[in-house]
């Protein structure tokens, strides 16, 4: 019997090595106005965003939570009337990673494998969803607008 020594030991690249650190989630394309006030932002947000990553996928739900906190509020700091768009679009992505993140810890906390290690965790992320949702000023309605039997995603202000 011959052994195959390639199948016998593989290699495998763990989660971290996928993660790239240099991607970022929010990508500057182009703005209709003159001033850019947003990419004085943009970077701090997105390395926020990258820094939840790495905690979420290291199971660091704490740090990740609170990552996602800090570009929500970095974001509303944009007070442009011009960058008004952009700075909703930014909460509106930190409050569906927040609710992306919080959709995990629940099904950690409950079900038949449930574990009481995430629930501060799952407090903490329902805790600061709420006050998202609460404060009507900074989470906007993001709802379809239909023109001309189309349908185009857009903010309601």
């Amino acid at each position: 019997m011959k052994v195959n020594w390639r199948r016998l030991f593989s290699f495998s690249v763990s989660d971290n090595e996928y993660l790239i650190d240099s991607k970022d989630k929010i990508e500057f394309i182009g703005c209709k106005k003159t001033e850019y006030s947003c990419l004085s932002y943009l970077p701090a947000i997105n390395h926020y965003f990258r820094e939840s990553d790495k905690h979420f996928i290291n199971k660091d739900f704490n740090l990740s939570i609170d990552a996602l906190d800090k570009a929500h509020q970095i974001a509303g700091e944009l007070r442009d009337v011009d960058c008004l768009t952009c700075a909703k679009f930014f909460q509106v992505t930190a409050v569906q990673s927040l609710e992306n993140v919080h959709s995990e810890l629940e099904k950690m906390t409950r079900g038949l494998f449930a574990t009481r290690r995430y629930q501060p965790c799952y407090e903490k992320a329902e805790e600061l969803l709420k006050q998202l949702r609460v404060n009507k000023k900074t989470t906007p309605s993001c709802q379809p607008i239909k023109e001309n039997s189309s349908v185009l995603p857009a903010f309601s202000m």
